[in-house]
């Protein structure tokens, strides 16, 4: 389920981020901020929609959906419900300077993208 997930958020190995720079904090929570800066210019979600509440109970929703759509029985989430998803998690992380870099840094060595746009796991990304 976190491999298309990671994969919208363009944080997988061989996308968008540049891993060296998780050695150093401060850049990298920057780069957190930057990445949920982009989400809310995108989608402008509202403070309802980003209760802690709502997150918590949308959760197993979002999880269930994307298996569904996985194993081809339903249609695929949109791109605004996955990024609600980790914007709620910006929001969260905010008051501390994280944001959502521990959601990046995951998302960076849980994958990678491999040629023919498939995504590789492990060995295969050179971890």
């Amino acid at each position: 389920v976190d491999d298309p997930y990671c994969y919208t958020m363009g944080w997988l190995k061989g996308q968008n981020l540049d891993g060296a720079v998780m050695k150093n904090k401060t850049a990298w929570h920057l780069l957190a901020k930057s990445e949920c800066q982009k989400i809310q210019d995108e989608f402008k979600f509202v403070d309802e929609e980003l209760t802690v509440g709502r997150h918590v109970e949308s959760t197993p929703i979002y999880f269930s959906r994307t298996w569904c759509a996985l194993t081809g029985r339903c249609p695929a989430i949109t791109r605004r419900i996955q990024k609600e998803h980790t914007y709620a998690k910006c929001q969260l992380g905010a008051d501390s300077g994280e944001y959502a870099a521990t959601e990046m840094a995951y998302c960076y060595y849980k994958a990678c993208v491999l040629p023919g746009n498939r995504i590789g796991h492990s060995s295969e990304c050179d971890y």
